[in-house]
């Protein structure tokens, strides 16, 4: 595995590509065994691994959180990508990337399906850390 490591403020932030975490909220049987996807592992200068950011298909995040943006007032803008945010002894975190001609919004989802923030921006994420 190749892993390319960059240090922003006081975090080592790992990018490789691997097979997905231990998410067993994630609907993968439609996903081929050996799929890698593109994941960020963030940890502090000590070396405690503090979240993971998994890039994954739309179709693969749990049907709350797909119910839930259907349900939103972003049901019917175009999917752009989504993300899966794990941290240690919290609950994960589903962000849906969306956009509707020239405009941009990162949903953030909870486990039950929950819109509770949108942003116009991503900025890695740093807010969970």
């Amino acid at each position: 595995v190749q892993v390319d490591w960059d240090i922003e403020g006081k975090y080592c932030i790992a990018e490789f590509r691997g097979t997905v975490p231990d998410i067993p909220e994630l609907s993968l049987e439609d996903v081929p065994a050996g799929t890698l996807f593109e994941l960020e592992a963030w940890f502090d200068l000590a070396a405690n691994w503090k979240m993971t950011v998994v890039d994954v298909p739309y179709k693969v995040l749990p049907q709350a959180v797909k119910s839930g943006f259907t349900a939103s007032n972003y049901g019917a803008w175009r999917v752009e990508d989504a993300d899966v945010i794990q941290r240690n002894g919290e609950d994960n975190v589903y962000v849906i990337e969306v956009e509707q001609g020239n405009t941009e919004r990162y949903l953030y989802f909870n486990t039950k399906g929950e819109l509770t923030q949108e942003k116009n921006t991503n900025n890695d994420y740093r807010e969970f850390l």
